[in-house]
């Protein structure tokens, strides 16, 4: 066989699109809102506000510099959240 495929990674830019955050963050919360029973979902929004929120926080500002970054992630958190 003679096909080539090339597969396109954002780890390896490190290119944060503001889409891509506000899709994945919103996305998230829908997907576990509709699938997690009450419990495990108030267990998830705990675990969220308490370690997830400030390392995304902390990955964006420190690590890569992305302060663009931080506005579509907020939009997706209320929006999904609501």
């Amino acid at each position: 066989p003679k096909a080539r495929m090339w597969h396109k990674v954002r780890a390896s830019s490190r290119n944060i699109s503001g889409f891509h955050e506000y899709q994945m963050t919103r996305n998230m919360f829908w997907f576990l809102k509709k699938h997690l029973d009450k419990t495990l979902y108030r267990k998830f929004l705990l675990y969220f506000f308490l370690f997830k929120l400030w390392y995304q926080l902390g990955v964006y500002i420190f690590y890569l510099r992305e302060f663009s970054a931080v506005k579509p992630f907020f939009r997706g958190l209320v929006d999904g959240i609501s």
